[in-house]
């Protein structure tokens, strides 16, 4: 700024008395410029261009290299105070912060869509006339994007940058209605962030770019563009405050043009944001939403996935740029703007603002870079440090550290980790490697002879079960008998049961409803859960000593997911792989139609039991079969936590790996079934029963007989 207009503005409010308020300080300031026109010629020019810069944006050159400042990045840089590690002063030119200005630039003023998208709503390439192969772009003539959603590492500034577009939005807007706001995980926390931020860095404004406000510098409750004594110039009369409570209908009937939702990952949890963002929306635009008039950004960590963060994440999947409505908005009407932590990581930037990632360069050092080693390795050596699987301490602090500072998307989420304990690099590692050479196959299990109890896996693309185990020739379909208590015979009976059974079923059959009840949840668009069933070697009965020594044979070895007509569909899934592998199966003992029908046709010997010891010492078995998940989920979440710990690194079955990587918090269960299958068949092998039976199991031909095979025909 030149210095005859540096110091007329301190004369200004040097001279001005106490509690003066901002219409007599503008006006004082701007009759000065009028009595000495000529004399303030040339500040007068500088004033025109930096309001043509406010507008086009600034061309500079950064490093040599020409760069196009957006408007809200030239302002923020030129006009906004914060607390920094010298003090309180201007911010320094990053290419992180160039990158998300003008993503949000672009935002706020797309009236384009993609051409193409497929069934799903994803963007898809067409050729060209130059025969490359491009997104086409379609013009619908009005702004389609509400704002911004922004996963962050730690201490990123994004509270500042929101802070200064919401002051740039609203002083450029007219009318009493109009108000920008802060909201953040509490009231309290926006309160701090508009009289710590936003204030202070409007009181820092020069007085030549102000419009007439409401009070002098000490604003408490809100910034007012009005005026307190009579004016003749019309003033724009919009507001900006914060917003005092973080319930979900705190901004309804509101028509908000700028707004900040601050860490609405992390904390506890008041209202569901994702409700609050709906409703919030609502006041952002006109005509359901085909008027944007409002924009906003939606920057967060995620400390805690089941205090809001889960609900977090289900915003940010929902505002993937290159997913689309028919309407051309994203099913949130906000945008993914994702960059990795060690891309200018604090001090970790060179002299121009670059980041620095890998080995800083000569140059660069010459130029006063300090450190030796680039952000990238600074991360991974931070995180080799504290990674101590053997010590659980280090390791909530190993995961804190990673969803602070992520480097991938979906290491943003690794919140899940700080609660439920998944190691998600593991996860993703072994995902990866098995996306790059596969080690399973699709097909169906049949039966070859259902008298006989005999099945085979048949390979096919469209099967229902992914398996990456056969079982040698003389293995499988080992069946022998054994006599056990029917309670709906309330007698000792002979049920089929498996021969030395060395694997656990897990099974989570779905909740079955009749026609009409099919057809009013299709109506209300309510998602229908899935049949789940999974398959845990216990130990491989090839190497039964070796394997249960090591517990290296420990493995899901088949895996289905999908949508079955009927109970007695779900049932013959699970007694088939059961019969295929030998195995007992654990089913969710809340859904009843599934284990009482194997009861009832005389296979009771195919399913598990949990076991306790009577005060006299005894062995009991639990009166019903299997695991009732919903008062064990998180014991559920430890066990398979503890089996992801030791087991990811060898587990050949990518479909239920990306289930575990992919859920968030322990609510979500319902919609994952794949885990909860997993969960059946780890709670199965942690019961001792299957060792019970394998002390009185028979595999002598003579003694094998079966019962009531032919009645599992549908």
């Amino acid at each position: 700024m030149p210095i005859k207009l540096q110091n007329l503005q301190k004369n200004i409010y040097r001279d001005a008395p106490k509690g003066v308020n901002g219409t007599l300080l503008l006006k004082a300031f701007w009759d000065e410029i009028e009595i000495d026109r000529d004399e303030f010629s040339d500040e007068i020019l500088f004033i025109k261009n930096f309001i043509y810069y406010l507008n086009y944006g600034y061309w500079c050159y950064v490093d040599g290299k020409p760069t196009w400042l957006s408007p809200w990045y030239f302002s923020y840089l030129n006009l906004h105070r914060m607390t920094t590690e010298h003090g309180y002063r201007y911010p320094e030119f990053r290419k992180k912060g160039l990158y998300r200005f003008l993503f949000r630039h672009y935002l706020h003023n797309t009236t384009e869509t993609f051409a193409d998208i497929d069934d799903k709503g994803m963007a898809f390439k067409t050729f060209d006339e130059d025969g490359q192969m491009r997104y086409r772009m379609a013009d619908v003539g009005r702004r389609l994007f509400y704002g911004s959603i922004e996963p962050k590492d730690r201490r990123g500034g994004l509270t500042n940058e929101y802070c200064h577009i919401i002051t740039r939005i609203m002083t450029a807007q007219r009318g009493s209605d109009k108000l920008g706001t802060i909201v953040s995980l509490g009231g309290e926390n926006a309160e701090v962030h508009f009289k710590k931020k936003l204030i202070p860095a409007w009181n820092n404004w020069p007085l030549w770019l102000k419009p007439i406000w409401k009070g002098g510098v000490n604003i408490v409750k809100q910034l007012e563009f009005s005026s307190t004594v009579p004016t003749d110039i019309e003033t724009l009369d919009c507001t900006i405050n914060y917003t005092e409570s973080a319930e979900d209908l705190a901004n309804d009937g509101k028509m908000i043009l700028a707004a900040g939702f601050d860490e609405q990952g992390k904390g506890k949890k008041t209202g569901n944001v994702q409700n609050r963002w709906q409703i919030n929306k609502e006041t952002m635009s006109l005509g359901a939403g085909t008027n944007v008039i409002g924009f906003c950004m939606h920057p967060s960590t995620v400390e805690q996935m089941n205090e809001g963060g889960a609900d977090y994440k289900s915003m940010c999947d929902m505002s993937n740029f290159y997913q689309r409505k028919a309407d051309g908005q994203t099913t949130s009407g906000l945008a993914l703007c994702y960059m990795p932590s060690s891309f200018c990581l604090e001090n970790f930037i060179d002299y121009w603002g670059n980041p620095v990632t890998e080995k800083p360069t000569p140059r660069q050092i010459q130029a006063g870079f300090k450190e030796r080693i680039g952000s990238r390795v600074f991360i991974k050596n931070k995180r080799q440090d504290l990674k101590k699987e053997d010590d659980p301490k280090m390791m909530i602090e190993y995961k804190s550290f990673v969803r602070k500072y992520p480097e991938d998307y979906d290491e943003c989420w690794t919140g899940i980790s700080g609660q439920l304990g998944f190691d998600n690099e593991k996860l993703r590692t072994r995902i990866t490697e098995l996306e790059n050479r596969p080690k399973s196959k699709r097909g169906e299990f049949v039966w070859t002879d259902k008298e006989k109890l005999i099945v085979s896996f048949q390979e096919s693309k469209e099967g229902k079960w992914v398996i990456c185990y056969e079982m040698p020739h003389g293995y499988a379909n080992r069946v022998t008998t054994m006599m056990d208590y029917s309670a709906m015979e309330d007698d000792e009976i002979s049920v089929n049961a498996p021969a030395c059974p060395c694997f656990i079923v897990g099974l989570d059959p779905q909740h079955f409803s009749n026609k009409s009840e099919s057809v009013f949840l299709s109506q209300k668009g309510t998602k229908k859960s899935d049949t789940a069933i999974a398959v845990l070697r216990k130990y491989d009965p090839l190497d039964v000593e070796g394997s249960k020594k090591s517990g290296k044979a420990r493995k899901i070895v088949a895996f289905m997911r999908e949508r079955l007509s009927s109970s007695l569909e779900a049932t013959d899934e699970g007694l088939k792989a059961a019969v295929y592998y030998g195995g007992l199966i654990n089913p969710e003992l809340n859904v009843s139609n599934v284990w009482e029908r194997l009861i009832e046709q005389r296979m009771g010997g195919y399913l598990n039991y949990a076991m306790d010891i009577a005060a006299s010492g005894e062995m009991r078995r639990a009166p019903k079969p299997g695991t009732f998940l919903g008062n064990n989920k998180k014991d559920g979440f430890d066990l398979l936590s503890n089996y992801i710990t030791f087991h990811a690194e060898t587990e050949d079955i990518a479909e239920w790996l990306k289930e575990a990587d992919e859920i968030s918090s322990i609510e979500q269960l319902t919609g994952y079934d794949g885990l909860a299958a997993i969960m059946q068949a780890i709670f199965g092998d942690a019961s001792v029963y299957i060792d019970i039976m394998n002390r009185f199991s028979s595999t002598d031909s003579d003694e094998v007989e079966c019962f009531g095979a032919e009645s599992f025909n549908y």
